[in-house]
């Protein structure tokens, strides 16, 4: 059973929650703003749900993320090149009912970069298909020192 923190604007952020709970996922907590997202609040989350922005999908929010070991799932947005950036999977749609965002949960992620990588040991695998976006920003980050 996942627990995930719903960090989307309101009136939707209650309604996904309520969806999510009836397809048998923990929500956690529900804030109206990622802003409002320390490390406290995602103690024992397996996931985090915000908006596909680049005002949200910020440097600190994914270095949040990694130290806690949250997966983030994005809604909306069409900026794949954002996404692709930060190795996260591709985003749902803006108003994805709580099915879809349990499958999405369930499902192992793939990011949406088009690189591929060689894992030079299966505990890196592990960590790359449940933290994507950790993967994304290292590799981002060597390609830059090139």
């Amino acid at each position: 059973m996942t627990a995930v923190v719903v960090a989307i604007p309101q009136p939707r952020a209650d309604e996904l929650a309520a969806e999510l709970e009836l397809e048998g996922v923990v929500v956690l907590s529900v804030v109206g703003t990622p802003a409002a997202v320390g490390a406290e609040l995602l103690s024992g989350a397996g996931a985090i749900i915000v908006p596909a922005s680049r005002a949200v999908l910020t440097a600190d929010l994914i270095a949040t993320c990694d130290r806690a070991g949250v997966r983030i799932i994005a809604l909306g947005g069409a900026d794949t090149r954002l996404l692709s950036r930060l190795g996260l999977s591709a985003s749902l749609p803006p108003d994805a009912a709580g099915w879809q965002v349990a499958e999405a949960l369930a499902a192992d992620p793939e990011p949406t970069t088009d690189r591929t990588t060689t894992p030079s040991s299966s505990s890196s695998a592990a960590s790359s298909s449940r933290w994507p976006h950790a993967v994304g920003l290292s590799a981002a980050s060597s390609t830059q020192r090139s």
